[in-house]
């Protein structure tokens, strides 16, 4: 099979599963919760509950929405220097680090073929995905990227919780999350943005446990 091929086939594939996904959110995570809505609005109970059920259901199209957009991939790939990307989240994230003591060490990312607006939301999220699910009183989350064949491979290795590679589908899931009843903050969401995000820039992304317990998240971009 010819790799122009196997791409377009792998590219079908994922169209498809994404309107599997718009399908069940239609049915399930945004229906259901309006339905339960209205049967309390019906039995005069529109208090702090049905609230919580309608802005939940607001905040998940808001989210899908975005997604939506980033599954329709129509921005212009340019030259993008990581370098110059990370310092605008360092920027944007300067008080949010602070007051989560995490450190962010970094240096000599590539310049490479993307789209600058997508590749900041994937940064941003797995940044701010791996100081959220750390325990630790200092944080740390240590950016590399290297050049293999004909792609570049990115690595954030963080000194969290860890996951277990179970959930190794789950986590890139839309609005799914591996710990529900946890204190931990998190929407499901950045994740699944990043995996959307590198599929449209033919890579892959996957995650590996660390020599410190903690979580290394990988992904490819083609060079």
């Amino acid at each position: 099979m010819s790799k122009q091929k196997s791409d377009q086939e792998s590219k079908i594939k994922s169209l498809s599963e994404d309107i599997e996904l718009f399908a069940h959110l239609a049915s399930h995570d945004l229906k259901d919760p309006l339905r339960q809505a209205v049967a309390n609005l019906e039995e005069g109970n529109g208090g702090g509950d049905t609230k919580e059920l309608i802005n939940n259901v607001i905040d998940k199209i808001s989210y899908l929405r975005e997604y939506s957009h980033i599954v329709n991939f129509k921005g212009d790939v340019e030259k993008v220097n990581c370098n110059e990307i990370m310092q605008e989240c360092m920027s944007q994230l300067s008080e949010y680090l602070e007051k989560n003591n995490a450190k962010i060490i970094y240096n000599d990312l590539p310049e490479i073929n993307a789209v600058p607006s997508n590749i900041k939301t994937a940064f941003l999220a797995l940044i701010t995905n791996a100081i959220n699910f750390n325990m630790n009183s200092e944080k740390t989350l240590d950016i590399s990227c290297l050049k293999e064949d004909d792609y570049w491979k990115f690595k954030f290795s963080d000194n969290g919780i860890g996951i277990d590679q179970v959930y190794r589908k789950l986590i890139f899931a839309l609005f799914q999350t591996i710990e529900p009843e946890s204190k931990l903050s998190g929407n499901g969401t950045g994740l699944a943005f990043c995996k959307k995000i590198v599929e449209n820039h033919d890579g892959k992304i996957w995650f590996e446990t660390n020599e410190q317990n903690g979580t290394d998240f990988y992904f490819t971009i083609a060079a």
